[in-house]
């Protein structure tokens, strides 16, 4: 038995992208930023690492609705590796953060300030209080 859990933050490099599997299965990706504080010759520098996120179905229909590039996020998840061949016959691969949950400021934010801001685009239904256990 392995471990495959990660948790880190940063901040959207970019605005999320939501897709439609062949299946119906949503997916929403986008890139993430986190500066890592190291001293390099005496020095401080913020060190930056850059990470493909991906999110599953209706949580990422939800935050397709909430999310946009620059928002501070804290994520955690597991790793996905992929591998293919690319149109010369090269050999490619990568490693990608599937997301279970994330947490921040945008995800308080209405669908309203988002147009306001120039982000995504249309309406968030309001949840189904009867699905809520308290």
């Amino acid at each position: 038995m392995g471990l495959n859990t990660f948790t880190i933050s940063g901040r959207l490099t970019r605005d999320p992208e939501l897709s439609v599997t062949k299946n119906g299965t949503s997916v929403l990706k986008f890139g993430l930023a986190h500066n890592e504080r190291r001293k390099i010759d005496e020095e401080w520098t913020d060190v930056p690492h850059f990470f493909d996120c991906q999110v599953w179905a209706g949580y990422a229909e939800m935050l397709a609705q909430k999310l946009q590039k620059g928002d501070e996020v804290a994520v955690s998840g597991n790793l996905a590796y992929s591998s293919w061949e690319n149109q010369e016959g090269e050999k490619r691969s990568k490693v990608e953060l599937v997301v279970r949950q994330l947490v921040g400021e945008a995800v308080y934010r209405k669908s309203e300030q988002l147009v306001m801001a120039g982000g995504p685009k249309g309406e968030v239904e309001p949840p189904d209080d009867d699905g809520i256990p308290f």
